[in-house]
């Protein structure tokens, strides 16, 4: 069966526990889906804000629902942080 590409966005916010926001962040990550495969995640660096954003595609059958991880890391000079969250995909 072909796989076919559901393109989606991450979005990331990074600021520190006062909720100020971070520019210039290095933000990296994982895509984990439930077979175990890995996609890595290379963001651009934050912006202003503190965000970052990043397009990439989802490789499904097109027919079943799939459950995705996404982990990430954030850099900031000597400061680390980290973030996991899962969500499903659902084909139209």
């Amino acid at each position: 069966m072909a796989p076919y590409g559901y393109e989606q966005t991450i979005h990331v916010i990074v600021a520190d526990a006062h909720d100020n926001r971070i520019r210039s962040a290095t933000v990296t990550g994982q895509l984990v889906s439930l077979d175990g495969s890995t996609q890595t995640l290379l963001f651009p660096i934050t912006d202003e804000e503190g965000y970052t954003s990043l397009a990439y595609e989802l490789p499904l059958d097109g027919k079943a629902r799939e459950t995705f991880r996404v982990m990430l890391d954030v850099v900031f000079l000597s400061h680390y942080g980290a973030a996991t969250t899962d969500y499903e995909v659902r084909p139209q």
